[in-house]
């Protein structure tokens, strides 16, 4: 193999591909960074097995081949490369001679035989969503993905596609973060568990613009494909819970505020309360909302007006989980919605007809 390309082009592909390798020492062969001509195109990709992600860029091609170079190795040097030209010379099929300007390197290659193939995800289910949108559904909810190795089923994302809808629902058993998009699709409904890492490196992938990407979902894997770069994972066996259940959907008490208000005085109720309990008191009487925290180094309390429907009530939350569910929001009013002091709490946009997102809160008990 013998191919020119430009090296910001190799070196952005480079560390978009070195996420999907594996964080912890397995098989010698998947530390390496697999590269192949395609016509004029340079595919450059890189797996753990469960994770693969597969970047393509332009390149003057002279000779036709395939490699595999030491990943972190040849990741990193290509960093420190400022040429906008790179050779890469691999005729010699034991070794690869890099060229930059007047200089060059050399790196030894791995074995490409053992270097396990891409298999494409079947079109079982596919469609197209706008990257922006799908990156902002996954966003908003994986937050709440669990980290707890007793609860497998939990450590991932459940995506469900039904009727021209994708639902994406996180929870970690003490909260629960749902996130609804528009698709079109109206085939067979699916549920699927994408694991924690790939949704990580899912967001990082995608960019906040209009372009669409096609999402193809099989038994196994799902796979997103954006043309130029392709991620594809293995997902999580076994059935998610059935989060509709335990959603509830009939509140005693509900109020409406201001959510800037809200999330300024819970971050500053947090700075008081990290030194104790990390507990805040949300204390609802008529049309005021009481935000109490105290610990040893000092206490707050904060009053903002809101609009009441139902009965007052006094319930108490570990402040992060709410700090963490105001930061996913951007709406100017939220609702939340309230049954007792011990039953979860639904926060959710003050149009109860619609639901592009919701948010499910456990209180904690308060003296």
């Amino acid at each position: 193999m013998k191919v020119i390309c430009n090296g910001n082009e190799l070196s952005d592909a480079l560390n978009k591909v070195v996420k999907a390798m594996p964080i912890k020492r397995t098989m010698p062969i998947l530390e390496g960074i697999h590269i192949k001509t395609d016509g004029d195109i340079l595919v450059i990709s890189a797996t753990d097995i469960n994770l693969f992600i597969q970047k393509k860029i332009n390149a003057e091609v002279l000779i036709e081949g395939e490699i595999v170079v030491p990943g972190k190795f040849f990741c990193e040097f290509v960093k420190k490369i400022n040429s906008d030209r790179i050779t890469l010379d691999a005729t010699d099929d034991k070794k690869l001679k890099i060229v930059y300007g007047n200089n060059e390197g050399f790196v030894n290659l791995l074995n490409v035989d053992e270097f396990p193939p891409f298999e494409n995800v079947s079109e079982e289910i596919t469609f197209n969503i706008k990257k922006k949108d799908f990156r902002e559904l996954i966003n908003k909810i994986s937050f709440a993905v669990s980290t707890d190795e007793s609860r497998p089923i939990l450590k991932g994302c459940c995506l469900d596609v039904k009727d021209n809808l994708i639902t994406a629902v996180a929870s970690d058993g003490y909260r629960l973060a749902l996130v609804n998009k528009p698709i079109e699709y109206s085939g067979e409904g699916r549920k699927i568990i994408i694991p924690l890492r790939a949704i990580n490196e899912i967001v990082k992938l995608l960019d906040e613009d209009e372009d669409f990407v096609k999402v193809n979902i099989d038994k196994s894997m799902i796979m997103l494909d954006m043309f130029h770069t392709k991620i594809a994972t293995k997902l999580i066996e076994g059935d998610y819970i059935n989060y509709y259940r335990i959603i509830p959907t009939v509140f005693e008490t509900s109020l409406v505020i201001d959510k800037n208000s809200i999330d300024r005085a819970i971050e500053r109720a947090g700075i008081i309360s990290r030194e104790g309990n990390n507990t805040v008191i949300l204390d609802v009487k008529e049309n005021e909302l009481l935000i109490n925290s105290q610990s040893e180094i000092g206490k707050i309390n904060e009053n903002i007006a809101i609009k009441l429907i139902g009965k007052d009530i006094k319930i108490g939350f570990n402040v992060k989980y709410l700090s963490d569910c105001m930061k996913n929001i951007t709406d100017d009013e939220i609702s939340i919605n309230c049954n007792s002091p011990s039953s979860p709490t639904i926060i959710r946009q003050v149009d109860s007809d619609k639901c592009d997102y919701l948010f499910m809160v456990l209180p904690v008990r308060i003296n």
